[in-house]
């Protein structure tokens, strides 16, 4: 483009936004019969999802949000839109369902992910202090009464990562419910 030509935004949101979108993404390959994925190419929000502002004022809104509310209308504020894909950037509408904060959290550790979306679980998790088994040795003795004190010096780990598997800040997926 030459130097100093201005090429005027769309003035409707929605034209603006779909000129951020790829529609040439990759086929998710756990779920190859969704198709491709349509890949924000936009601003960034949080954490690698996209943003976008619709209105003016600075207001921005997660982009895969704005892409069910163009398909489908808006959704209620405490419901959440997940990606079938597991594509942080996808935003097209048949990849995309409502659930609560309580279904993505299901639906994250069915997946295998941590609480940060991306983190594997468990002695996957190459930070792990402890494998598998001696989580749940823990958390046995834990149940039984035994001091987390003891348990840390027995296990070589902190204290503090003794008091979260009790808290069930970290290994909460082998804690019975």
């Amino acid at each position: 483009m030459p130097k100093g030509v201005y090429v005027r935004k769309p003035s409707d949101p929605a034209a603006r936004f779909w000129s951020f979108v790829d529609k040439e993404g990759p086929v998710p390959e756990h779920r190859p019969e969704l198709g491709q994925c349509w890949v924000w190419r936009g601003a960034p929000r949080s954490v690698g999802y996209g943003g976008f502002g619709p209105g003016g004022g600075g207001h921005t809104m997660l982009a895969h949000r704005y892409a069910w509310r163009l398909a489908n209308g808006s959704p209620p504020d405490d419901i959440y839109v997940l990606h079938a894909c597991d594509n942080r950037k996808c935003v097209r509408a048949s990849h995309l369902f409502l659930g609560t904060a309580l279904d993505n959290t299901r639906d994250m550790l069915a997946k295998g992910r941590g609480s940060n979306g991306e983190r594997p679980l468990g002695d996957r998790n190459p930070a792990a202090k402890l494998t598998e088994a001696q989580a749940t040795a823990v958390i046995g003795a834990l149940e039984l009464g035994t001091r987390g004190r003891r348990l840390a010096m027995c296990f070589g780990v902190t204290d503090s990562l003794v008091s979260r598997i009790k808290l069930r800040q970290t290994w909460g997926h082998l804690c019975s419910a």
